[in-house]
């Protein structure tokens, strides 16, 4: 199973990532595996866990917070279809696709609501 990480900056359009299972931080910092370029973004900001039993996100005591859906979190935070991970200004949504098994004709991926615009700067 992999994933997809769609990342919305301010004023600019989301991107689309396909991550397999695995362990990622975020931040700004040179280290972390997505990096966010933003001043609001701690160096290392957040950890995100995909595994196919389900998604995590976790703040890493980052100086503005990580928030699902609007709400900030302090603790590891299981997301669900459509939430909406805020890191400073920045947008992440993760959603995950099934493997085809070897044969069938894939089937449409659906395509997730467009994240909401990012507050301005």
């Amino acid at each position: 199973m992999n994933f997809f990480l769609d990342i919305a900056y301010p004023d600019q359009a989301s991107n689309r990532f396909e991550l397999p299972p695995g362990l990622y931080t975020i931040g700004r910092g040179e280290a972390c595996k997505i990096r966010l370029r933003h001043p609001e973004v701690s160096e290392r900001h957040a950890l995100l866990t995909l595994r196919e039993t389900g998604i995590t996100i976790e703040d890493l005591h980052s100086s503005n917070g990580t928030v699902v859906d609007g709400r900030p979190i302090q603790e590891p935070t299981r997301l669900h279809a459509d939430d909406v991970v805020g890191l400073g200004p920045c947008l992440l949504r993760v959603s995950s696709v099934e493997p085809v098994p070897a044969g069938l004709p894939p089937a449409p991926v659906p395509v997730p609501p467009p994240l909401p615009e990012p507050p301005r700067a």
